[in-house]
């Protein structure tokens, strides 16, 4: 049996993954980014993936990386969802500077650069997956959706929100954090403009 205690932080983030992941899915498939399968197996895959990768490098540095939802985000969400516009920022990962120990907790010494690795960590998952779902896409239309799933992810993380992956990202390198948003953002508006949210 698989076992999943290295990922979920307690039955609360477990409670809030997979509330992510069945919005997300709801919400592409709305708008038409694919059927209701291939969007829920999108959304799981680019979501678990950056997020486990998040959670490995900040246990590296002896701290916790935990997911949590907000409800000002996934209310506006819906209301961007009327429109036809995706918005996946429904939460954010908090970086947790102590480890649990026989007598307590011991505090971690943590700066802007291990932060600035754990918010960029996600998000070369999440540019990196785009990346591959377009070059797939040349040979077949079946990774389209995942292309705009992992492209529309990577935009809204990269976004200057408190304690988002950009937000991380900003605070270690301005520098590179301009130049993740300026591709995350040519490949939002290849898939809002050229290709069209929607599949057909």
């Amino acid at each position: 049996m698989l076992n999943f205690d290295w990922f979920f932080q307690g039955k609360h983030e477990m409670f809030y993954f997979f509330s992510y992941v069945l919005f997300l899915t709801f919400l592409f498939w709305y708008i038409g980014v694919g059927d209701f399968l291939v969007c829920f197996v999108g959304v799981l895959l680019i979501t678990f993936s950056y997020l486990a990768l998040e959670k490995r490098i900040a246990k590296k540095y002896g701290c916790s990386a935990v997911y949590k939802l907000n409800p000002i985000y996934i209310l506006f969400s819906l209301v961007l969802a009327f429109f036809k516009i995706p918005m996946t920022l429904l939460g954010i990962t908090e970086i947790h500077p102590y480890r649990y120990g026989r007598w307590g907790f011991k505090v971690i010494s943590l700066g802007r650069l291990e932060i600035g690795y754990v918010g960029f960590s996600g998000i070369a998952v999440t540019l990196g997956l785009s990346i591959l779902f377009k070059f797939l896409s040349i040979f077949s239309s079946f990774f389209i959706p995942f292309y705009k799933i992992a492209a529309i992810i990577s935009f809204y993380n990269l976004l200057f929100i408190p304690d988002s992956e950009g937000f991380k990202i900003y605070s270690w390198s301005p520098g590179l954090w301009i130049f993740l948003l300026i591709i995350a953002g040519f490949m939002a508006a290849d898939v809002a403009f050229v290709l069209g949210f929607a599949t057909e």
